[in-house]
């Protein structure tokens, strides 16, 4: 029998239509969270919703690049305001454009860093925002 240690609680994981993001998704569904998971590629999201809605847990699927700072920003404060809270937030979303260092344009570079870290700060900083009130702090 499957714990439900995230019975209750809302989680937010992006990244999720495929890998870590996927699998992360699933285990938090399948523990009782609402998962809402977000990712670039609306095909693949729309199978893990289908996935998590059969073996009965709840997700919803947001087709979103978290490259879209403030894209992301309102996704978690819509996602808070929706559900009455947020309890997890994966940042799993990578970017890599590949490549040698040495042919690597400053763009890709950028891009890279884009979603690798600013995306992640982004995130953090606006699910703190919802997080803290109701942690009472």
């Amino acid at each position: 029998m499957q714990a439900k240690r995230f019975e209750g609680k809302v989680a937010i994981v992006t990244g999720g239509s495929m890998g870590i993001g996927r699998s992360t998704a699933l285990q938090l569904a399948a523990e009782g969270a609402h998962v809402v998971a977000c990712a670039r590629r609306k095909p693949k999201l729309d199978e893990l919703v289908t996935a998590i809605k059969a073996s009965g847990g709840s997700c919803t699927g947001v087709a979103l690049d978290v490259a879209d700072l403030a894209g992301f920003a309102a996704l978690i404060a819509d996602t808070a305001a929706k559900h009455g809270r947020l309890d997890v937030l994966v940042n799993n979303a990578p970017s890599v454009i590949g490549g040698m260092v040495v042919t690597q344009t400053i763009e890709q570079w950028r891009a890279n860093f884009g979603v690798s870290v600013e995306s992640v700060f982004i995130g953090v900083q606006a699910a703190m925002k919802v997080m803290q009130p109701l942690a009472g702090c």
